[in-house]
């Protein structure tokens, strides 16, 4: 979901063939998981506030994976550096999605949309600080947005 998410930020056409061709990621992400898991599980019993700041940290992670095409252990060293200057934002999304996930837990259907929108909503925030939004300026330093051409949105039908 995060491959077909940010070829979407990029204005690159989507299929449904897209959700399985990232399954190199396959490896890196389980890496991820595994490592992010521990050092949230330290931070979560050093205290509240430090395991949401971990959450924070590893937010990006993934997309930084998939859009750089890294390891693992690269991605969460840069996903340190990243969100270094949002570690508050990312701490808030990280939260809320928590909230967000404890109240979909009570309805087993909901977690169905909880976690596209999670993820989606992850690569929309990691492309934001990294390339800027269309019609909206980049983070200072970041590099300029691909060239893609904008997206336009289907007709709504009457």
């Amino acid at each position: 979901m995060t491959y077909t998410a940010l070829k979407q930020m990029r204005g690159e056409p989507i299929a449904f063939a897209d959700l399985f061709r990232a399954g190199r990621f396959l490896l890196p992400f389980f890496a991820v998981n595994i490592i992010g898991g521990i050092m949230l599980i330290l931070g979560l019993a050093l205290c509240c506030i430090p395991g949401i700041l971990v959450g924070g940290i590893l937010t990006p992670t993934y997309a930084l994976i998939v859009d750089r095409r890294i390891g693992s252990f690269k991605a969460l060293g840069l996903s340190i550096q990243f969100c270094r200057q949002n570690l508050l934002l990312f701490a808030v999304y990280f939260l809320v999605v928590v909230l967000i996930y404890q109240f979909a837990a009570g309805f087993i259907i909901a977690i169905a949309f909880a976690y596209p929108l999670y993820t989606i909503a992850q690569a929309v925030a990691y492309y934001d600080l990294t390339y800027g939004l269309p019609g909206s300026s980049a983070t200072p330093g970041a590099p300029a947005m691909p060239p893609t051409p904008p997206y336009q949105p289907p007709p709504i039908a009457p």
